[in-house]
């Protein structure tokens, strides 16, 4: 049950969690099938239910670690710096080498703007594994929020070329795009996501696209992106930016400082 719901995760991502709940309730000792299905609910952006499920998996299971660091990336993704900061420091008090840990909290503090206690935890260092990338990445975004944005795109123009790892290479280009959009750059940042297109470079290049005035494709990547993407969040984004650059008719919610920010909060999320 467990191989069939992750090979249809990425085709029907229904299905799957459908599957995962039906093992919950056949195998309820199973930590894994329930994480599972608490990873499809995190994935499509239905943050709180996923949190819902995972507390119930630690009340059984207290030494789940992974279901901890789950948990902590969510209280993160939902905008709780404070439960996150908590849950990555219960997490580090037990184990305190722990990577995945230390990386999340460290974009966690980026975002809070504890600069120089981030720093802390992103040592240079010439990265191999995918969460050494992973750091890579982080300090580029820390140079960023230093004003050093000229360092920071040569890093993470170097990313997008040097890493071996697809993941890495895709999210690196995602961020260089988020950032050539926010400077004026929007035909660019369409060049930039062609290179290493992933689900979140469909709303991104969708970004571009309207931005830069090419309205009739715009409106043809939005129409894929509602006919494929899954995550309410990114939903709630992709609408924003249809709306401030009329791509749809109505009003905006929000200001496009709030989509860039989105957009920020999704990359440091993504990079732990």
């Amino acid at each position: 049950m467990w191989a069939a719901a992750v090979a249809r995760l990425h085709l029907d991502p229904l299905e799957a969690a459908a599957l995962f709940e039906q093992g919950v309730a056949r195998f309820p000792l199973d930590p894994s099938l329930g994480s599972g299905y608490a990873e499809i609910l995190k994935a499509q952006g239905r943050y709180k239910e996923a949190l819902a499920r995972y507390d119930q998996i630690i009340q059984r299971f207290p030494l789940h670690v992974s279901s901890k660091i789950a948990r902590a990336h969510i209280f993160k993704r939902l905008g709780d710096y404070e439960s996150a900061l908590n849950a990555y420091n219960n997490i580090l008090e037990i184990r305190p080498d722990w990577a995945s840990a230390r990386t999340g909290k460290a974009g966690l503090l980026i975002s809070m703007g504890k600069l120089d206690e981030a720093a802390e935890l992103l040592p240079p260092e010439s990265p191999k594994s995918q969460i050494e990338w992973s750091r890579y990445l982080l300090r580029a975004l820390l140079l960023d929020a230093r004003g050093a944005r000229q360092l920071s795109r040569e890093m993470l123009r170097q990313g997008t070329r040097r890493s071996p790892f697809a993941r890495s290479r895709r999210l690196f280009s995602s961020v260089l795009a988020g950032f050539e959009i926010q400077e004026g750059k929007a035909s660019l940042a369409v060049k930039t996501l062609e290179s290493n297109p992933n689900d979140f470079s469909n709303v991104l290049r969708f970004h571009a696209l309207a931005a830069s005035g090419r309205t009739k494709i715009a409106r043809q990547a939005l129409d894929q992106i509602k006919s494929i993407e899954s995550n309410v969040i990114y939903m709630e984004l992709t609408r924003e930016v249809a709306l401030q650059y009329r791509i749809i008719e109505g009003t905006p919610a929000h200001d496009r400082n709030w989509i860039f920010k989105s957009e920020r909060e999704t990359f440091l999320a993504e990079a732990a």
